[in-house]
């Protein structure tokens, strides 16, 4: 009996020793799963970085190259803004010029510059009708009242305001903006162009407009007083643009 006691003590001790080397081979087996799968967790965590990192690149990359993009449409909208506006301007001062041109030319196939008397003019009643008949005639031939309601402008425009009226209405009656615009054989637009050239002519002019207004002012006098108070109102105010512009000549010499 005390052997056997003995053998089975021993054989306890046995499968106690298996026991115990078999839960620290399993628990040795979880450590690695766990040290494994700590790895793999680890590795899908670092690769989850690295491709949000590239997203986050990309999108930059393409953010940039939409900046770019849109920095070079708007230079380019900018040089097309600069290049229409270069060309209008350069279109709108060519026909100035050529409606200057055609003005001048105009006015001397029409009419001949006066040249200033080397000696005093006397006055008389019949050589200020003779000063005073091409104003007259020239109002006589307007359809409009004045040579102001030619230019559309009142009596009190200052000659900027009446050099822009004039180049507003002689590109709109220009032969060529005629032809331009589609506009042929029109006799009376033509007509109007010379009639618009022949007033700022005259009023483009200080002395002559002085003279044309003092002519407006005669024939509202004459109406009451007679044809020879206005022909006495004409030749005071010739001698007095006579005396201006000589006075306007000393001060610019």
């Amino acid at each position: 009996e005390k052997i056997a006691a003995e053998q089975q003590g021993l054989e306890n001790e046995r499968i106690a020793q298996e026991k115990a080397e078999q839960e620290k081979q399993q628990k040795e087996e979880e450590e690695a799963r766990a040290m494994v799968q700590a790895k793999y967790e680890a590795a899908k965590a670092a690769e989850l970085r690295r491709l949000e990192q590239e997203r986050i690149d990309r999108d930059r990359k393409l953010a940039e190259a939409q900046v770019l993009l849109d920095k070079e449409r708007l230079e380019k909208e900018r040089a097309s803004a600069a290049a229409a506006k270069k060309i209008k301007e350069e279109e709108d001062r060519k026909a100035a010029e050529q409606a200057a041109t055609q003005v001048t030319a105009t006015e001397t196939t029409t009419t001949k510059q006066p040249s200033r008397p080397t000696e005093e003019p006397v006055f008389t009643v019949e050589n200020v009708e003779n000063m005073v008949a091409p104003l007259k005639a020239t109002d006589a031939t307007t359809t409009a009242t004045t040579l102001y309601d030619i230019l559309n402008c009142p009596p009190s425009a200052t000659r900027s305001e009446l050099k822009r009226a004039y180049l507003t209405l002689a590109k709109e009656t220009h032969p060529d903006a005629l032809l331009q615009a589609g506009i042929q054989n029109d006799e009376i637009v033509p007509d109007k162009f010379v009639e618009i050239s022949q007033a700022w002519k005259i009023l483009g002019d200080t002395t002559s407009r002085r003279r044309y207004d003092r002519e407006i002012a005669a024939k509202g006098v004459s109406s009451k007083a007679g044809s020879i108070f206005e022909n006495w109102v004409m030749g005071a105010a010739k001698k007095m643009d006579e005396a201006l512009s000589k006075a306007e000549d000393t001060l610019e010499n």
